[in-house]
């Protein structure tokens, strides 16, 4: 026969599962909560990173070929190009950089806008290959000409659509590859209108006089 448990064997053994349920539910409560902030504390690291990655990117690129292209408008490599390219990419960039200004070689070029438009970042922390898709503009070129040259007008550039290759050295981001990818590719549309373009034709309307009746009693 089986051995009927008496109520304190009962009471002790409701008493274990009862004990049992709380350890289990606050054994997983605590679980949660860890997994909770370890998945807090990865998103805000991650937000940090992808937040600091994108806005050293978008000065550095920024901040790179404004100074490229000033180099090349004014003539001469400009020491400080070494601060945002690589050593490898101001050597390899040489070629580009000529063909770019061959026309605006009997030009001194005293005045210019520049634009650049970035199209695309490809430079968040998960990814291994980092490149920037930009838009190179530059317009509203003044400047003179050499006497030997017997040319008056200054040439347009080019737009350029680049893609520029990043890379870490030394706990410090550089461009170090600059790729051509289209020349005189789509503009985007500015934001603002271009004060620079000259404004559309429109016709003035010319009022019409309005009838009036005049009654004669």
């Amino acid at each position: 026969m089986e051995k009927q448990l008496t109520k304190a064997e009962i009471a002790s053994a409701k008493s274990l599962a009862k004990t049992l349920r709380v350890t289990r539910r606050s054994i997983l409560f605590f679980i949660r909560t860890l997994l909770l902030i370890v998945l807090v504390v990865f998103l805000c690291i991650a937000a940090f990173l992808t937040t600091a990655r994108l806005s050293n990117t978008y000065i550095l690129v920024n901040e790179g070929m404004a100074l490229r292209a000033a180099s090349m408008l004014h003539g001469g490599d400009d020491p400080d190009l070494a601060v945002y390219f690589t050593g490898d990419c101001v050597r390899n960039d040489a070629a580009l950089r000529t063909q770019s200004t061959t026309k605006f070689a009997d030009f001194t070029v005293t005045d210019y806008e520049y634009d650049l438009t970035i199209d695309r970042l490809h430079v968040f922390p998960w990814q291994t290959d980092l490149y920037a898709d930009v838009i190179e503009q530059i317009t509203a070129i003044k400047g003179s000409a050499s006497a030997e040259s017997g040319v008056t007008e200054v040439p347009t550039w080019t737009p350029i659509r680049y893609r520029l290759h990043l890379e870490q050295l030394d706990a410090r981001w550089y461009i170090c590859s600059i790729e051509l990818i289209e020349l005189n590719p789509t503009l985007p549309d500015a934001n603002t209108p271009d004060p620079n373009q000259s404004p559309l034709p429109m016709i003035t309307p010319t009022p019409e006089p309005t009838p009036i009746a005049i009654h004669v009693s």
